[in-house]
């Protein structure tokens, strides 16, 4: 499956935005938000996954 990137208007504030994107590692749909502190990852795993490949 493709990334894809989405941004829908939340129903509680119609003038605010969230971006919705697939997790790069394993594409489960995510939020960007300050919440996540992950982001762009979906947890804590994923990062650690991406950040292992880093010395390589």
């Amino acid at each position: 499956m493709p990334n894809q990137t989405k941004i829908i208007a939340t129903s509680d504030r119609p003038t605010s935005h969230r971006l919705i994107l697939n997790c790069p590692i394993c594409q489960k749909i995510t939020e960007w938000s300050p919440e996540n502190r992950f982001r762009p990852f979906c947890s804590e795993r994923c990062k650690l996954i991406d950040l292992g490949g880093v010395g390589q």
